[in-house]
């Protein structure tokens, strides 16, 4: 049943040359869904189907004696390596690398590398984090693991920099929530101002394009 809801897609920050070396993080916006141009992900259940984004487009995998069968038609394939690990290969050649990260309850996978047909590398970074669900408790009677990004890098020297409402591991719960909340995503040139994808805080020596967020939306 058509709902007439529509997505309406925004271009929060943006680096680069026009072409594949660009890196631009694009938001999704409608239906009461959220989409980002780098949330490469996989959930599901991988003995039956899993859902596997790469950024705002979503491909449905069936799995049929033992392959892995894409649901809308097309000709990618999705091939288990490991219990950990997924490749993804799409129409166009593109390459995409997906790894289970410690203690991640959300998602089966979280893409690590895309490599594009013309050889751009894109790395994505991760931090996980672990702390006691009940304050003031002794000993802990259960944990609360999260992972959030940290940052994507392309191999054209160009970075997306995530930052969070706050960086050490929650002392109690109710820090949790800052602990996920990323507020200003900035776009480095990293010939100018190096910075590890997975870093925390990125030195830089003048003002880059940056996108703030209110609620780590």
């Amino acid at each position: 049943t058509a709902t007439g809801a529509a997505t309406f897609y925004f271009t929060d920050v943006s680096i680069g040359p026009h072409g594949p070396p660009r890196l631009h993080l694009i938001r999704g916006r409608g239906n009461g869904v959220s989409q980002s141009s780098y949330a490469y992900l996989i959930q599901g259940d991988p003995s039956t189907t899993l859902n596997v984004s790469v950024g705002l487009r979503t491909i449905t995998f069936g799995k049929v004696s033992g392959v892995y069968k894409p649901k809308d038609g097309s000709d990618s394939k999705l091939v288990q390596n490991s219990s950990t690990q997924w490749t993804l290969t799409l129409e166009d050649g593109t390459v995409v690398v997906y790894n289970k990260q410690a203690g991640d309850t959300l998602f089966q996978a979280r893409g690590t590398t895309a490599t594009f047909p013309a050889g751009e590398k894109l790395t994505f970074g991760y931090r996980t984090a672990e702390w006691c669900n009940v304050a003031g408790v002794e000993p802990c009677p259960g944990t609360v693991t999260s992972v959030r990004m940290q940052g994507v890098a392309s191999s054209a020297g160009y970075l997306l920099h995530y930052d969070y409402a706050r960086d050490a591991v929650p002392s109690v719960p109710q820090q949790g929530n800052s602990w996920k909340e990323h507020v200003p995503v900035t776009a480095i040139n990293t010939t100018v101002d190096p910075c590890a994808v997975a870093a925390d805080d990125c030195t830089t020596t003048r003002a880059w394009p940056v996108v703030g967020y209110v609620g780590g939306v």
